[in-house]
């Protein structure tokens, strides 16, 4: 559908921190002039090239610089491959010195220590194998730990592929480990019953965690899946905090959530 010889596509931090913003097509509009497409969120796959092609049916695809996708991520094109890298770097720019003149990030230090060795009991019994677990306390982890209110944390993903490493959320851990994964298991049982048609269930336990006052805490078979969790959790964090100081952090709906959670 994009008539060029060379697409760049990415879900770059910064784009996506504003797009997963409440003022995202506000700030979008603002930042970026007329010849940017801003499209809000469909499925990515066959879906969105319906939208896109719906979308570009008066466009001149000479004058477009780029199409930026809402709670999802960007696409530069150019018939020189090395042009629409340098584009998807331009486009990046503009997103990342905008949130550097209107975020600010206080780190603070987490003030609480957990026994992690008591979450992996009740959790290894859950997920039914054995695990490796990572702690991380970070400056981001600790800073995001230590918020009175965590409601942001289930909010949801920052960008739709995510969530097929992390979950929708994390499990918030406080005193009572056996019963936090409980809770969490129990409402995923539920998030599954709402959407379900003929999907099996995934496994309901958590992927990762908020240690309360502490940092965050990640989960895989492997090491190399925990870090990969841990990684997505670091600029998750950073992105959700940046986009609550432009007026809220906004993901995908559940409904659009579980679609992309259980994608074939």
């Amino acid at each position: 559908l994009i008539p060029f010889t060379f697409v760049d596509h990415t879900h770059a931090d910064a784009i996506v921190t504003i797009s997963n913003s409440v003022k995202s097509k506000e700030i979008l509009e603002q930042i970026y002039p007329e010849n940017f497409l801003i499209l809000p969120y469909v499925m990515p796959g066959f879906d969105l090239a319906k939208q896109v092609h719906q979308a570009t049916q008066a466009v001149d695809w000479s004058r477009l610089e780029a199409i930026i996708l809402l709670n999802h991520g960007v696409f530069t094109f150019d018939h020189d491959g090395m042009k629409s890298y340098e584009k998807m770097l331009a486009v990046v720019k503009v997103a990342e010195d905008y949130l550097a003149q209107n975020t600010n990030i206080e780190m603070v230090d987490g003030t609480r220590k957990h026994d992690v060795s008591a979450i992996m009991p009740p959790l290894r019994a859950c997920k039914g194998h054995d695990l490796v677990m990572l702690v991380n306390t970070s400056p981001i982890a600790q800073t995001f730990a230590s918020r009175s209110d965590l409601t942001i944390a289930q909010a949801g993903v920052l960008t739709p592929e995510h969530i097929i490493r992390t979950k929708q959320m994390p499990v918030i851990f406080d005193e009572h480990y056996a019963e936090d994964i409980e809770d969490f298991a129990r409402n995923y049982m539920g998030y599954f019953h709402r959407h379900a048609k003929n999907e099996i269930m995934l496994n309901p336990c958590p992927n990762w965690g908020i240690l309360k006052g502490m940092g965050t805490i990640s989960f895989g078979k492997t090491e190399k899946e925990a870090q990969l969790i841990q990684d997505i959790n670091n600029h998750t964090m950073t992105a959700m905090l940046r986009a609550e100081q432009l007026g809220g952090y906004v993901s995908l709906n559940e409904a659009d959530s579980f679609a992309m959670e259980y994608w074939e």
